[in-house]
């Protein structure tokens, strides 16, 4: 996530609930600032600092999974009602590199 302000600490709490059972990092490159939850039984989730996260590139899985939310984008999308000053009013252009939807290439 990239957001203007420190809201890790806040919407962390929001992910656990929503998926405990599941190994996650949030990692808000803005503030150099993560979160890492290692799934049920585990402790509650720690926060870590870091200049920069350096990821694997995704696995066949995500990479499908990415296509399919592209596709499904593509196919709800009404071509004689596209609105680009609705779009950048309801998600504002600079949120626009990090979604899956906008991007070219399968990697993010």
């Amino acid at each position: 996530i990239a957001p203007q302000n420190t809201v890790l600490p806040l919407v962390a709490p929001h992910f656990c609930d929503r998926l405990p059972s599941e190994n996650f990092m949030i990692y808000d490159s803005t503030h150099g600032m993560g979160f890492l939850h290692k799934g049920e039984g585990a402790s509650p989730g720690e926060y870590f600092q870091a200049d920069q996260v350096q990821l694997p590139p995704p696995g066949e899985g995500e990479l499908r999974w990415r296509n399919l939310w592209k596709v499904f984008y593509r196919t709800i999308a009404v071509e004689g009602r596209e609105n680009q000053k609705l779009r950048q009013n309801l998600c504002p252009k600079r949120y626009w590199p990090l979604m899956t939807e906008f991007q070219d290439s399968p990697y993010l």
